[in-house]
């Protein structure tokens, strides 16, 4: 009978981390920016029509044409979560 092999990190304890992985954490600047992704709520409206108008308008190819029809730069209401 053929030993099994086993996984890395299973039973003889943690996987050792991977070369990139200890790459990353030596890399990361100890000013970095951490941040937290939520959902959305009715109070975040303001800021994310202006992410959406300001992400919009940043595409040459339509930005005139987006200046023209400034009903398609309005972000409605229900976009976001309720609550």
């Amino acid at each position: 009978m053929t030993p099994r092999h086993r996984r890395r990190g299973t039973r003889k304890g943690p996987a050792e981390p991977c070369k990139a992985q200890e790459d990353l954490r030596r890399n990361v600047s100890p000013e970095a920016t951490l941040f937290r992704i939520r959902w959305s709520t009715p109070a975040d409206l303001s800021a994310l029509t202006d992410v959406y108008v300001r992400a919009s308008l940043s595409n040459e190819g339509d930005r005139d044409a987006l200046l023209a029809h400034p009903e398609a730069l309005v972000l409605e209401g229900d976009a976001s979560p309720k609550g």
